[in-house]
């Protein structure tokens, strides 16, 4: 295990998921409600909420709700990238580095909450969540088979750096089931 990954230990995340949630409420207007989610799924977003599956470990649901709050932004801000992630259409090998960059860039959002709420030591945790994500992703698209990878198996990913959050009112759009 790399010290990045066994520092990791330490961490409150119940107390950072706590503050998340707190500050997406108080400071962004996103509501974000803990139960069981539908379908195989253990987040789920709509531009305005984000439901996370009350199941999950706190380091799990840290990331559940910091990715796709990233998502949210996204989808706020951007037509385009709304449109992205809502297309029902088959995703070919050439979509991949535009998936990629909506996906790292959904993960920086997140990052910058991160350091919103004090937890920004979290950036290479983070970064392996989100490459552990884009493998997940990335083996779906091409095979169909949803396969979790270790986070430890995901460290090759270049750290992630915060992108300043821009102003959005959040606006709801269809369902999209996360992770």
């Amino acid at each position: 295990m790399n010290a990045e990954l066994s520092q990791i230990e330490i961490v409150d995340f119940k107390t950072i998921f706590d503050s998340l949630v707190n500050t997406l409420k108080v400071r962004y207007g996103v509501t974000v409600y803990i139960g069981p989610v539908p379908g195989p799924f253990i987040g789920q977003l709509d531009g305005k909420d984000i439901w996370i599956d009350f199941e999950q470990n706190p380091g799990n649901a840290v990331f559940t709700l910091a990715h796709p709050f990233g998502h949210t932004v996204q989808w706020n801000i951007d037509k385009g990238l709304r449109e992205l992630a809502l297309n029902d259409v088959p995703v070919i090998e050439r979509d991949f580095p535009r998936i990629y960059k909506y996906e790292r860039e959904a993960s920086q959002y997140g990052l910058a909450l991160l350091q919103e709420v004090g937890a920004g030591e979290l950036a290479a945790w983070l970064t392996n969540c989100f490459g552990s994500d884009w493998k997940f992703l990335k083996h779906c698209y091409l095979t169909g088979e949803k396969v979790r990878f270790a986070l430890a198996d995901a460290n090759t990913e270049p750290l992630l750096e915060a992108l300043p959050i821009p102003a959005f009112t959040p606006q709801r759009w269809a369902i999209r089931g996360a992770f």
